[in-house]
């Protein structure tokens, strides 16, 4: 997923022919040296993990050009506006997708707990609309290439909650005890990354 905004600033070079200059460049570069090295530091190699690599890798390009086709689109139409007809249209292509439908039918909604519930409403409000409805205000004001840059902060973000949720005795394990100087060095390198990319030249 680091390699997102590189992707971001490579095809809108072609597609919207939008200038690359070298602040961008280093901030892109320097953000996913930061992310990369922090997701390496937080976890062991599995071979097993092949195939949600590639989806991931799928996912990465699919995501980069929906950030790029999306942004004309800006132009015309409120974020809202767009966020609602892409969610139509995708509620539309995934009810056409045969196995989704099979299990959608053999699933007994009535068991399922009043705490899981509020976390499918959180997952598909705040996690998936609401992050889809801010990325097209950025869109809006800043363009494909800055707004790719922020996925950066997601490695930062999942520390800042792991430290809260560990506080507040939310998790199994003090998983807070992951948490080194070295990662927050990563951190910091994530940030000047996307200060960088965000920066205009003067």
């Amino acid at each position: 997923m680091a390699f997102n905004p590189i992707i971001v600033i490579v095809l809108a070079f072609f597609i919207l022919k939008n200038k690359i200059n070298y602040r961008q460049l280093i901030g892109v570069l320097l953000g996913a040296i930061g992310a990369i090295l922090l997701t390496m530091n937080s976890f062991k190699d599995n071979p097993s993990t092949f195939m949600g690599d590639v989806f991931l890798v799928v996912n990465t390009i699919s995501y980069a050009l929906y950030l790029i086709l999306a942004k004309p689109l800006m132009v015309k139409y409120r974020p809202l506006t767009v966020v609602t007809w892409v969610f139509t249209f995708g509620l539309f292509f995934v009810l056409l997708f045969p196995p989704m439908l099979g299990d959608l039918r053999n699933t007994n909604f009535s068991v399922i707990p009043m705490n899981i519930v509020g976390i499918i409403i959180y997952v598909i409000v705040g996690v998936t609309f609401l992050t889809y409805l801010l990325t097209m205000y950025g869109l809006k004001h800043l363009g494909p290439t800055i707004s790719s840059t922020y996925i950066y902060v997601q490695p930062v973000m999942v520390i800042f909650f792991t430290i809260i949720f560990a506080t507040l005795n939310w998790t199994s394990k003090d998983a807070s005890s992951s948490i080194t100087m070295l990662k927050f060095l990563f951190m910091m390198l994530i940030f000047m990354g996307v200060y960088l990319s965000g920066s205009k030249k003067k």
